[in-house]
């Protein structure tokens, strides 16, 4: 009769600390996808514990590339974040790509940029710079405006003085 010597369990290896970033993502309003090569039971364990908003497993590079266009033409702006082969068509089919440092070569060519720490949860940061970038341009139109504005306040009335002399008298 058979005897069970042992049992081995195998398990992916979640980042500490990625559930709590992921849902400061979710706080700011992005959501999350996770798109993996993975099979469909591996995936829902994974999403699960890191809390992802979905995810979508056995996907081929070609699949990844035409989620990430999908959601595009749905009007989303697409980040994506990966480090093999398989990912380089969805980073580049990506508004932002950030690739892995320690992932291929092709991956780190197809992103926008590379993670020189290799932490997927890079993405927030990016996302936090990326507001300030916007508010601090919003701040420089509004004072470029304001400052186009009296500037044609001083060089209207200057103009028309220059042109009728008579005017100085007023």
């Amino acid at each position: 009769p058979g005897r069970i010597l042992g049992a081995i369990h195998l398990k992916d290896v979640v980042k500490q600390g990625i559930r709590e970033k992921l849902e400061s993502l979710r706080q700011a309003g992005i959501r999350t996808v996770m798109v993996t090569g993975d099979n469909p039971v591996t995936a829902a364990a994974v999403a699960a514990e890191v809390g992802v908003d979905d995810f979508l497993a056995e996907a081929t590079p070609e699949r990844k590339m035409e989620y990430v266009k999908s959601m595009k033409a749905e009007g989303y702006m697409v980040a994506m974040v990966g480090d093999g082969t398989n990912d380089a068509p969805a980073l580049a089919s990506a508004d932002v790509a950030v690739a892995m440092n320690t992932g291929t070569m092709a991956a780190r060519e197809a992103g926008n940029m590379v993670d020189l720490d290799s932490q997927p949860t890079k993405l927030i940061e990016i996302v936090e710079v990326g507001k300030q970038i916007l508010i601090t341009r919003g701040a420089l139109t509004t004072f470029s405006v304001t400052n186009d504005v009296a500037k044609y306040f001083a060089i209207i009335p200057a103009m028309f003085m220059a042109a009728y002399p008579g005017l100085n008298a007023l």
